[in-house]
């Protein structure tokens, strides 16, 4: 059995340098785990750009915000799976509740 190749990134913002990047390493990984990617529900469509060989789960953090009005701040939170779909077989969710939902993002 091969061992699954896994890469963990803090983004500090998902901007088009980090998916540049991750486009030139995206063959090397069977998971990409993204942290800090302050990206909304509307924009995580963003992520896309990296490879069509991978399935994205995101979780915003800045729905609730963006949804009072006015930013006030920079963004903050965010996280992203995305799981080579030749690796990946079937998801299940571990969240058993919104508080610790909130607590993982």
């Amino acid at each position: 059995m091969e061992a699954l190749r896994l890469l963990s990134l803090n983004c500090h913002g998902f901007t088009c340098d980090t998916a540049r990047y991750l486009g030139s390493i995206v063959a090397n990984y069977d998971f990409i785990l993204l942290q800090e990617t302050w990206l909304s529900s509307a924009n995580c469509c963003r992520l896309y750009d990296i490879s069509n060989d991978f399935v994205y789960f995101h979780n915003s953090a800045m729905e609730e915000k963006l949804s009072t009005g006015i930013l006030v701040g920079r963004p903050y939170g965010g996280t992203n799976n995305n799981n080579n779909k030749n690796t990946f077989v079937e998801c299940h969710s571990a969240v058993a509740s919104e508080a610790l939902a909130e607590q993982v993002s």
